[in-house]
C-alpha cells in the first residue's frame, strides 16, 4: 500500500543549514518529493528567533508510525533538543492519507501552513503574503522561492 504524506518542516536555529540538512536526509530515505515554498514566520510563543518553515509531499510504502519514527530521528540526528526555544529540525507528520486522491483535502491546526500546504498540493499558489527564501541543496539545486519536485541524486 501506498500512502501519501505532509510533513510540516521548521527551524528557527541556523535555519537556512537545518531546513537544507531535513529536505536532504528526507530525499535519501523517500528519493522524490514536491516541497513548498520556505518562508519566514514569527514564533508562535514570542520566544526565540523567527521560524523558515515548509511543507513536504511524498509518497511512500512506509506506515504513518514508520514515518513518524523516521522524522524523529533525523531531527534527533540533527540536534534537536525538546523543550528549547532554540530549534534545529522539527519535522511534523501533518497528514497522511492511502488514497490516490489528492482532493481528500488536508486542513491542519497550525494555519500558518495551510498556504504552503495549499501550494505543494498545487491547489494555489503562494501570494506576496508570505516572506520567501531560497535555499541550495550541497548539490547546488535552488528551492523554497516556490514549489518544487525534488529528486534524489
Amino acid at each position: 500500500m501506498t500512502f501519501r504524506y505532509l510533513l510540516g518542516l521548521g527551524s528557527n536555529e541556523s535555519a537556512e543549514q537545518h531546513i537544507t540538512a531535513m529536505i536532504e536526509a528526507l530525499l535519501v530515505e523517500f528519493g522524490v518529493m514536491c516541497v513548498s515554498p520556505v518562508c519566514q514566520t514569527p514564533c508562535a510563543k514570542g520566544e526565540g528567533r523567527d521560524y523558515l518553515n515548509a511543507v513536504v509531499y511524498l509518497k511512500s510504502t512506509l506506515s504513518p508510525p514508520e514515518v513518524r519514527t523516521l522524522c524523529k530521528s533525523i531531527e534527533s540526528s540533527l540536534g534537536r533538543i525538546r523543550p528549547s526555544s532554540a530549534v534545529t529540525a522539527d519535522i511534523d507528520l501533518l497528514y497522511s492519507w492511502d488514497s490516490g486522491d489528492r482532493d481528500s483535502y488536508p486542513v491542519v491546526a497550525e494555519a500558518y501552513l495551510q498556504p504552503l500546504i495549499d501550494s505543494v498540493l498545487g491547489k494555489t499558489t503562494v501570494g506576496s503574503v508570505l516572506n520567501t527564501v531560497s535555499l541550495n541543496l550541497n548539490n547546488g539545486l535552488e528551492f523554497g522561492a516556490c514549489v518544487a519536485e525534488l529528486k534524489a541524486a
